[in-house]
């Protein structure tokens, strides 16, 4: 058959199955059938005409059922904006009636009650043709022989469930390939002002969303069964990889409808739930995809009301996860924080907040609470994120500016020095790759070196030391400590307020991990005293660099981290800081009164003399950016609250 043609018989089989789905259906003959000898009827019809047989006439047939449902859609939701203006000019020219008659209530109640049938009514193509699919896959999972007792491997999915799979692949395939086409054309005769040739005019999502919504609904009900009710995990697969390629990155005008499918409640939680965990690497990319949509508009804090909106949807997906699912925050902490940008404190202390849901939380507010006593604390987190992927060479991609290599050799030998004192350039990128608002640093590199340098130390520390593990001894004496050293001495503003952001993110519960950078982030507040040549004034910067990245993630709304609360309260608390007698504290009154506010919540009281005792040097001023807000890190916009003097 020809394109038209073939549209024609399209359109008729399609006008039929819509007849049988709203039960109006009479057979030819005037014989009574029930629904599934209907259904099963116009399967054998669609075989007749050729429909399922070859692989690219049931390409066609499936697009063209897509798009005729998202076509119908369109032309009654313009029926019903027509319908509603016609409405609104009636209402303005009867405004100058004194009350309203009882005639004209119940015309706008018949009115109300037209425009819910019509909303329901506008996606009655769209509910025939997943019917359609569900029908399909059923009755091709079916339709395939079972092996016999004993043929069937161990582990290997029934053949039925191969089919169904298949099947449903296709489906998903097709549909995803009608929405980016229809998408890209809505997009390029926007951007033209040219809509020549096309059925309709602006993009639609709902059709797409509702087609995906009740595919998602009836195939976890076609496949709850069994005593745990768990569907299928490649089912759950399909979607996740359809999904993953209508991200928002390519599809902007799909973003809402995107937010809501992957976090359906036929789709997030199930995902989540399947045997051995294998569901949650493909909702870690998802969720990555969705921080990196929001990375640009949140770096440069150029909010518009449709991207403030998306960010709310993203947040409450987050504390859904923090409330059922913590371990896979706690999991994939480290992929989620490498995207997130830096004025994002919120986004990032939900998800640092995560715990294991069998754990219970020491109160970080006990007194003289003796944190390396903890049974927790000698145990290492898990982390299923690939933190070292930015060490390593990668397929078609330049060599790294810091290899895994290089960093095992300097911590076995602390050789060589050149190598050392270069580190901080090599976290630099070059200017070519530095995009407009973006940082001139290379954020994941930075993360990753922390976290793994870490991870080393502590391999270390536990392999045969003559201190006890985590000492501050063992812990201060150590390549893996020169390293940080280094480069918290070396980098500028900018770069130091990343490196100490890379280390502030493993302030989290109790671990080993939460532990020894608690210990590393007190040690560099302790130990930054200048030396020979050195000036003084970039030492206390770092002091207060420090105190800012502690600050800005506990003056925020809760949730806060409980690794992050020792680690600030530790450093308030204990005399061997000094932390009252930092010039910094006093430059303002207003830094003075929040940093009291906040002392008196953390310790339980700041006495005023101290606080006053302290000389408020004219030259300190400027340094009072470095507290508030760093240079390259605006801040979160509608996130970040007011000092409350509250922070847990």
């Amino acid at each position: 058959q020809s394109e038209a043609e073939l549209r024609v018989t399209v359109a008729k089989l399609f006008r039929e199955w819509i007849t049988i789905c709203s039960g109006k259906y009479q057979a030819p003959d005037g014989s009574s059938q029930t629904l599934q000898q209907q259904a099963m009827a116009y399967i054998a019809k669609l075989q007749q005409h050729g429909m399922l047989k070859a692989i690219a006439v049931m390409d066609k047939f499936f697009a063209l059922l897509m798009e005729m449902s998202v076509q119908f859609r369109v032309e009654e939701w313009t029926r019903a904006k027509a319908k509603e203006q016609q409405q609104q000019q009636q209402a303005a020219a009867e405004a100058d009636a004194s009350a309203t008659t009882e005639e004209e209530s119940k015309r706008k109640k018949e009115e109300k009650k037209d425009d819910k049938d019509i909303s329901t009514a506008s996606f009655l193509t769209v509910d025939a043709f997943s019917d359609l699919i569900v029908l399909l896959i059923k009755c091709c999972g079916r339709g395939q022989q079972q092996p016999r007792q004993g043929e069937q491997r161990e582990g290997q999915p029934p053949s039925s469930i191969v089919a169904e799979v298949a099947l449903l692949t296709k489906v998903l395939a097709v549909v995803s390939r009608v929405l980016m086409d229809d998408h890209d054309a809505q997009l390029n005769a926007m951007v033209t002002g040219s809509y020549t040739g096309l059925n309709w005019q602006g993009f639609h999502q709902q059709p797409y969303f509702r087609f995906f919504s009740n595919l998602l609904i009836a195939l976890n009900h076609s496949q709850a069964q069994g005593e745990e009710a768990v569907p299928n995990n490649d089912i759950l697969t399909a979607f996740s990889n359809t999904f993953y390629a209508l991200i928002p990155q390519r599809l902007p005008g799909f973003a809402f409808s995107w937010l809501e499918l992957i976090s359906h409640r036929m789709f997030m939680p199930k995902l989540l739930l399947t045997k051995h965990q294998d569901g949650w690497p493909h909702f870690q990319r998802l969720l990555v995809a969705c921080l990196k949509f929001l990375d640009p508009s949140l770096r440069n804090a150029q909010l518009t009301e449709a991207i403030r909106l998306f960010y709310k949807g993203t947040l409450k997906i987050l504390l859904v996860l923090l409330h059922d699912f913590p371990e896979f925050l706690c999991n994939y902490h480290f992929s989620f924080c490498d995207v997130i940008p830096p004025p994002c404190i919120q986004l990032r202390n939900v998800i640092l907040s995560s715990f294991p849901r069998h754990m219970r939380l020491p109160d970080p507010f006990t007194p003289n609470l003796k944190v390396d006593l903890l049974p927790e604390i000698t145990q290492a987190p898990r982390i299923l994120s690939k933190y070292m992927e930015q060490l390593k060479q990668q397929l078609n991609q330049p060599p790294p500016a810091i290899t895994k290599d290089e960093v095992d050799s300097y911590l076995k030998t602390r050789q060589p020095q050149s190598w050392l004192q270069d580190l901080h350039t090599r976290v630099a990128l070059a200017p070519a790759a530095v995009t407009s608002g973006g940082s001139r640093y290379n954020i994941p590199l930075i993360n990753s070196l922390v976290l793994y340098v870490g991870i080393s130390a502590l391999s270390q520390l536990q392999g045969g030391s003559a201190d006890p593990p985590q000492s501050t001894a063992s812990i201060v004496d150590s390549a893996a400590m020169d390293i940080y050293h280094t480069l918290v001495l070396h980098l500028d503003t900018e770069g130091r307020y990343l490196f100490l952001n890379a280390l502030a993110n493993h302030l989290r519960y109790p671990n080993n991990h939460t532990h020894y950078f608690s210990c590393v982030v007190l040690h560099l507040f302790a130990e930054v005293s200048p030396q020979a040549g050195e000036a003084k004034a970039v030492h206390e910067i770092i002091q207060e660099q420090i105190t800012r990245v502690l600050l800005e993630r506990l003056i925020v709304n809760r949730p806060h981290p409980w690794g992050l609360l020792i680690t600030f309260i530790e450093l308030v608390k204990n005399p061997r800081y000094e932390f009252w007698k930092k010039p910094f504290i006093h430059c303002t009154p207003e830094i003075s009164r929040l940093f009291e506010n906040v002392g008196q919540s953390c310790v339980g009281g700041v006495p005023k003399q101290r606080l006053g005792a302290a000389p408020q040097a004219p030259s300190q001023q400027p340094q009072v950016a470095a507290v508030t807000a760093a240079p390259t890190a605006p801040q979160q916009p509608q996130q970040q609250a007011q000092p409350s003097g509250k922070p847990a």
